[in-house]
């Protein structure tokens, strides 16, 4: 099979031998010149199958070079390229008036090029030799552009002037999303930072309380009954009760638990705890369900998930002192690229979505930047820990999902937690296994932060 010949037109040597290189391993004959007054020599004495011009150039730009090879009889009908990383509206409407067959940007990505080429090429043969021209003026931005071209060829600038865009769009959403991942994996290295510290305190601090508990228990089997002094022995053992809660909060957090893993329908979940929710609730507090009964499943700790749960109802009936309404949904979510991008915390896959509203006071921009660290709160002093939210964070994060957070003040919260769905069937354990950890997590709710 005869090779194509290819034309190129460029002034910097590095970028005109890298198409070179690629192209001529793609299977086409290459010639190279550095300016347009050395590309019409060549033409004079040679032939090519389609020309591959930079539009900035010394002394003659690549326009007035496609204008004098589209003028003379013997190169008409060659099909010319412009590479151009111009970002100008009118580039295209000079290009037509130039008579380009097609546009491509630069940096020049090497697979769209070798399209290109395939695409004018196949044109070219397929169409008369010297197509009919057709001569109009088009207005745009306050000028007058006279234009003479054949249709084919302003269909294939035109859409080569689209298959650009969306080329430039692709690349953008690239660095877009390289620049979230960055902003992601420093703020998750803060909060692992945070992680390992309240790792190795809530270590410590677990040892310390077993031992008050311990001696607290010994020296209660040495006073009778009825004994007053056994009444403070056992406020001190509910102290240190509440505060084996908070360092297992704090365990959470830091993703240290060990995870009774297992396939789960979060439909399932939601509604054998709805009853609890509505009682932690209260009768002011409406709670309305929109589950989907095609959810896809995912593979976590029941127990922890509960948790997950109950922090975020409680959290938003918190949010809502006079009342109002609390919304818990479940669906099944594709999270794509340029989704992901618009959210914080998120990256691209197939989730599962548990989240939960309310219609409370909602939170400013400052706010949602701390909520999740550990011992932050919005309450008044002495009113919850500060760990509900660190809490739900460490599990979903421990789980291989994310969080995100969606409010603004007046507008209520919703709170969504995105856990990757089970890919192929679930493998179902036995229904009904109690949810302890969660239950006694949640005995004196008010603690819930």
């Amino acid at each position: 099979m005869e090779k194509n010949t290819v034309l190129v037109v460029q002034d910097s040597p590095t970028q005109a031998q890298s198409l070179a290189e690629y192209l001529q391993n793609q299977g086409f004959r290459v010639h190279i010149r550095p300016d347009a007054e050395g590309a019409l020599e060549y033409l004079q004495r040679a032939t090519a199958d389609v020309m591959l011009s930079d539009i900035v150039m010394p002394v003659v730009d690549g326009y007035e070079l496609c204008r004098q090879v589209k003028a003379k009889p013997k190169t008409r009908g060659m099909p010319v390229i412009l590479l151009t990383s111009l970002s100008d509206s009118e580039d295209v409407l000079k290009g037509l008036e130039c008579g380009a067959d097609n546009f491509i940007t630069k940096p020049v990505d090497f697979e769209f090029l070798h399209a290109r080429l395939d695409q004018v090429l196949g044109s070219r043969r397929s169409g008369p030799e010297t197509p009919a021209l057709s001569d109009m003026e088009v207005f745009f931005h306050g000028k007058t552009h006279r234009i003479s071209a054949s249709r084919l060829q302003i269909l294939d600038l035109l859409l080569s002037s689209y298959e650009n865009a969306v080329q430039v769009n692709r690349r953008l959403l690239e660095v877009q999303f390289e620049l979230k991942r960055l902003d992601l994996r420093l703020s998750e290295q803060k909060m692992e930072a945070v992680g390992r510290l309240a790792g190795g305190v809530v270590h410590d601090f677990n040892n310390m309380l077993m031992v008050i508990d311990g001696f607290a228990g010994i020296l209660a089997k040495s006073f009778e009954e009825g004994d007053q002094r056994l009444k403070y022995l056992g406020e001190i053992r509910k102290a240190v009760d509440r505060a084996s809660t908070l360092t297992n909060q704090l365990l959470a957090f830091s993703g240290k638990q060990v995870l009774q893993e297992e396939d789960l329908n979060l439909n399932d979940i939601v509604e054998d705890t709805v009853g609890m929710v509505r009682r932690l609730i209260g009768e002011n507090i409406e709670c309305t369900l929109s589950l989907n009964p095609g959810l896809n499943w995912v593979r976590s700790d029941k127990g922890q998930i509960v948790q997950v749960l109950i922090n975020l109802v409680v959290n938003a009936r918190d949010a809502m002192p006079q009342g109002g309404g609390v919304g818990i949904a479940t669906y099944s979510q594709t999270m794509g690229i340029e989704e992901a991008c618009r959210c914080t915390h998120l990256r691209a896959g197939d989730y599962v979505v548990l989240a939960v509203s309310d219609t409370g006071e909602g939170m400013t921009p400052e706010v949602q930047q701390h909520i999740y660290e550990p011992f932050f709160t919005t309450r008044e002093k002495g009113k919850g820990t500060g760990l509900g939210l660190s809490m739900v964070y460490g599990i979903v994060k421990q789980s291989r999902g994310f969080i995100d957070c969606e409010s603004a003040p007046g507008e209520g919260t919703t709170f969504k937690v995105y856990l990757p769905r089970v890919e192929g069937s679930p493998k179902v354990t036995q229904k009904g296994r109690k949810h302890s950890r969660a239950t006694k997590a949640v005995k004196d709710e008010r603690d819930i932060g």
